[in-house]
């Protein structure tokens, strides 16, 4: 308790002064610099040690990074170990327009608001993430869409493998370890754990249609799963 009160602390007076400046600071690859820093300085300050591995992997060009989905420390790990210039565009539920303090920071930073998961929104979508990817965004995607209490990897939503191919992006399969331990979902009391980041295999379509869309969907859960080192829920 006594080191999650700390890490909370240290977060808070770490978090605060950086909002103001990303508020207040116009370019968007200056912000994603900022707040790449802050994450970095947190976890430094916290005692939590974070390694990526297969950073030459990522393409230059335009790409969709899938991550597994663990902890609600997963984006800012990620944020924190990937570069920041361009920087990533993450994606997130219209639920986060509700949250007045964080959703002026998250546009800031170029967050792509996805209406809710209805299937009468799917186009629409689609659509904000083909656009993103268009004009020159690389976007991170959980596809598994949420996480649970139960360690291991869900089943994946197409919406990511449906974008990379109309947009004639890669997807780049990646995978978080540790974040769940740090923090685990329905608990706010974080915990030292090492985090890892393992950036895979760079996939492509085949094509637009449903077939090659399940298929380079399924492939990428299958070069994940052994990543994560979870078990696999859909067994």
């Amino acid at each position: 308790m006594l080191y999650g009160a700390y890490a909370w602390m240290v977060f808070l007076m770490v978090a605060l002064p950086a909002y103001l400046i990303i508020l207040f600071t116009k370019p968007l690859g200056v912000r994603r610099q900022i707040v790449r820093r802050a994450a970095r300085l947190v976890f430094q300050c916290i005692g939590v040690r974070l390694t990526i591995s297969g950073l030459d992997r990522l393409p230059e060009e335009p790409h969709i990074l899938v991550v597994n989905h663990t902890s609600f420390l997963d984006a800012i790990v990620l944020t924190a170990l990937l570069p920041a210039a361009p920087g990533y565009a993450f994606t997130a539920r219209q639920q986060f327009r509700r949250q007045r303090l964080f959703c002026p920071l998250l546009r800031a930073l170029g967050l792509i608001v996805l209406r809710s998961s209805d299937a009468r929104h799917l186009s629409s979508n689609i659509d904000r993430i083909v656009k993103a990817l268009r004009r020159g965004e690389k976007v991170v995607m959980f596809p598994e869409g949420g996480f649970t209490p139960i360690a291991g990897l869900e089943r994946f939503h197409a919406g990511a493998f449906v974008a990379a191919a109309k947009a004639e992006v890669p997807i780049v399969v990646g995978a978080l370890r540790g974040a769940r331990t740090a923090l685990r979902p329905r608990s706010w009391m974080p915990r030292r754990s090492p985090i890892a980041v393992e950036i895979g295999t760079v996939l492509r379509a085949s094509g637009a249609d449903r077939a090659s869309i399940a298929a380079l969907r399924d492939n990428a859960r299958r070069l994940m799963l052994p990543m994560t080192g979870e078990p696999d829920l859909t067994a």
